[in-house]
């Protein structure tokens, strides 16, 4: 199915826009700037509509190959302020912290809860173990499912510390919940969200957000086979934003520096041709000049100025331990002769 037919951009700058604002903690105005300074003109209420047309169809088609899960679940749900009324975003992932489902609801009750256990069943099977917290709710729902035939070879841990990894996971979505405005909008974006943050765990896990970006599966990214026939502007964008992350080695940065102070290339030459930030440049200039050739770890030089520096903290350090025992002593001393 064409989910991009009749749209007046390519499916490459919707993309672009829509992975933006689900994955980055940015407005639809500040992605649209990000669009124009890239020669794309668009409104911010285009990208919203984007926004909330692809959350859906990515979250669809994300259900359908998240098939497999770890041993044990994690599930809890977590308040979130709709024009200004609560409502509760119940989550659920795996030992691995990989997302599993996620669902938008009205009440906390038991009702909300067997439905969403019932869900991840149908979707996933039987887990060996299901880590709450004390919720009635989720409790009574887990005993109903029992009684139905469901989930009877899996054991209900309420031990607080355990669910402390998916409570951390929280943080993200409720980071971002302010402006939600009605239940409909906010379900298809916190959909989008998950889904997409969803992705990049499986992603990170499996090794392929790498420094390299050819390494990068982006159709495997966004499900979308178009998306690494990226338009030749966007697709530098994206591989900057990766490549701004990778690890240089000892000699591509005195290449680099060398460039600058022997050639004679400016810096801001060398940062577009290698695609290098230009203030690592210019950190990397200054330690070279203050070292030498040596100046990068790896060396000899500065390792071994680094590791002198330590033993001088540590041998501080000591001393000035020492003095607080001989000030204790004293203090005592002065307490006895009282």
């Amino acid at each position: 199915m064409n989910h991009f037919k009749g749209k007046q951009f390519k499916k490459d700058v919707i993309i672009v826009a829509v992975g933006y604002y689900l994955r980055y903690n940015l407005s639809y105005r500040e992605v649209q700037e990000l669009l124009y300074d890239r020669g794309i003109n668009v409104c911010h209420t285009t990208i919203y509509r984007w926004v909330q047309e692809y959350s859906k169809v990515l979250y669809d088609l994300w259900k359908k190959k998240n098939r497999q899960s770890f041993y044990s679940w994690k599930m809890d749900e977590t308040y979130i302020k709709i024009k200004g009324r609560g409502h509760y975003l119940y989550r659920a992932i795996d030992a691995d912290g990989l997302t599993l489902d996620i669902w938008l609801r009205k009440k906390r009750d038991t009702q909300a809860a067997y439905a969403f256990l019932k869900r991840l069943h149908n979707q996933f099977g039987e887990p060996k173990a299901i880590v709450t917290d004390k919720a009635p709710s989720l409790g009574s729902a887990f005993r109903k499912l029992q009684s139905v035939g469901l989930y009877t070879k899996t054991e209900h841990r309420t031990v607080k510390y355990l669910n402390n990894l998916i409570e951390q996971d929280h943080r993200p979505i409720k980071r971002r919940n302010k402006f939600y405005q009605s239940l409909r909008t906010a379900s298809s974006t916190i959909k989008g969200m998950e889904t997409l943050r969803g992705i990049y765990k499986k992603n990170r896990r499996n090794g392929t957000l790498c420094s390299d970006p050819q390494n990068i599966d982006f159709s495997n990214l966004y499900f979308w086979k178009g998306y690494n026939k990226l338009d030749t502007k966007l697709r530098e964008i994206v591989e900057r934003f990766i490549m701004a992350r990778r690890k240089f080695d000892k000699q591509f940065k005195n290449s680099a520096v060398k460039l600058i102070l022997e050639e004679g290339y400016s810096v801001k030459e060398v940062s577009q041709e290698l695609e290098v930030h230009a203030n690592s440049l210019y950190r990397w200039v200054q330690e070279v000049e203050e070292y030498g050739e040596s100046a990068f770890p790896g060396n000899g030089t500065a390792l071994a100025d680094a590791q002198h520096k330590i033993k001088l903290l540590e041998k501080e350090n000591r001393y000035l331990q020492e003095e607080l025992e001989l000030l204790k002593k004293f203090r005592v001393f002065l307490k006895r002769s009282k």
